[in-house]
């Protein structure tokens, strides 16, 4: 998956902007960013990486991502502009 297409996907799915990052780490979020020559994607709480999986490409790496934010409903928008179930 291609850095564009992950952001049409989590913009149409509502996924919250908050929910994730690309590039670093962030509290309370996925995130995806560079280690050396590899991919990682991890759960970032409180300063701490839980749930890190390395891969070789960043295409492989937006996957895993998206497969993560794709489970998590908290990670969507709810109608009223919260966090939560969708539908």
């Amino acid at each position: 998956m291609l850095l564009a297409e992950f952001h049409r996907r989590a913009d149409q799915a509502g996924v919250r902007r908050n929910a994730y990052r690309v590039g670093g780490g962030r509290d309370e979020a996925y995130c995806l960013e560079r280690d050396g020559s590899a991919w990682v994607v991890f759960f970032q709480e409180r300063g701490n990486r839980t749930s890190e999986r390395t891969h070789g490409t960043r295409e492989d790496a937006l996957e895993d991502l998206w497969s993560r934010l794709e489970r998590d409903p908290t990670a969507r928008q709810a109608p009223g502009g919260k966090p939560g179930v969708t539908g």
